[in-house]
């Protein structure tokens, strides 16, 4: 668990999210964050296999860019990851926590069930044609 993203926590989720080519600005992004942050990775071996982050704000904690390289989904990683951020997020005396998820992503949606999540409301994104 880090303060800051590592090379390695970026790493990870540009392999998982395909997005390489924006590393600098995605990384001057979160660099932009000020509240206390948490990028957590899930090792196995020495390769970083799952991250993700989660921010404190006023009793509550924003978990954001969870990710899961694909040869180590069903493994309990993920889980890993987000029960160190919902711990980080405790010690800060965060008592609730939130965060979006697509919602075909059922592997996702499987996993925060688990960990007590439920749906508050949906959106959607509208276009011009």
């Amino acid at each position: 668990m880090d303060e800051r993203p590592t090379d390695g926590w970026f790493a990870a989720w540009f392999a998982v999210h395909g997005r390489e080519g924006l590393a600098e600005p995605e990384k001057a992004l979160l660099g932009r964050v000020r509240g206390p942050s948490a990028h957590v990775r899930a090792i196995a071996g020495s390769a970083v296999v799952a991250v993700g982050r989660a921010v404190a704000d006023t009793g509550w904690a924003g978990v954001f860019g969870m990710a899961t390289l694909p040869e180590a989904r069903g493994r309990g990683a993920a889980g890993v990851v987000l029960a160190a951020l919902a711990q980080w997020a405790h010690a800060r005396g965060a008592e609730r926590m939130y965060l979006q998820v697509e919602r075909d992503n059922t592997p996702a949606l499987r996993l925060y069930q688990r960990a007590g999540f439920t749906e508050a409301c949906r959106y959607h994104y509208r276009t011009l044609d």
